[in-house]
């Protein structure tokens, strides 16, 4: 376990802890949620906590999104929140514990980076914003299949081409002198 990051830590630990569960858990809490070892009953805590995710990946998701393909992931994250929603549904209070305020605070850097004042204290430089004629046209889904395929037939085609040269220098090197020609050389005629 010692190999995890220390955020999935935190979750295995907060989710053990919950389950045993620790007494202070039990009457931890404030407003409506007092036992931090059950789910939240109005399921506010797991709205918030996806609203959390939604907010870092607008607010910190500029890097890249010049690329198409990289504006379709952003919006297969947006969407994600819908489906989490159920999932984290079920997670104890204890879990939003950790994870909204690690969340507001992700966000709170992210908007503190996005400060021009911020950015040159630490010599952050801007963005380069490149002419969309210059940026990689995107080739799909299937475009990059191909590239894929090409690309791994090429290498597979050296391979075999450097097996064949393998084979062929172990025979060489078995027999020093082969057979080049039927006969010498110098009695071959021009005319053959």
């Amino acid at each position: 376990m010692e190999c995890l990051p220390e955020t999935q830590l935190f979750f295995i630990a907060i989710r053990r802890m919950a389950a045993v569960p620790v007494e202070s858990m039990k009457t931890g809490g404030v407003f409506w949620f007092t036992d931090l070892t059950v789910p939240d009953p109005y399921y506010v805590l797991p709205v918030l906590a996806c609203g959390s995710f939604v907010a870092s990946i607008e607010l910190g998701g500029e890097t890249g999104v010049g690329n198409p393909q990289t504006a379709r992931l952003k919006n297969v994250f947006r969407l994600m929140p819908i489906i989490l929603i159920p999932i984290t549904a079920s997670f104890p209070t204890g879990l939003f514990m950790y994870w909204l305020p690690a969340s507001f605070i992700s966000i709170s850097q992210i908007l503190l980076l996005k400060m021009k004042k911020v950015r040159l204290f630490f010599g952050i430089p801007q963005m380069i914003q490149h002419p969309p004629e210059a940026q990689e046209q995107s080739k799909g889904f299937m475009g990059y299949f191909k590239e894929s395929y090409n690309s791994s037939m090429a290498i597979a085609e050296a391979k075999q081409r450097n097996t064949d040269s393998m084979k062929r220098y172990k025979q060489l090197k078995k027999n020093p002198r082969p057979k080049l020609y039927d006969k010498p050389p110098h009695l071959i005629k021009q005319s053959e």
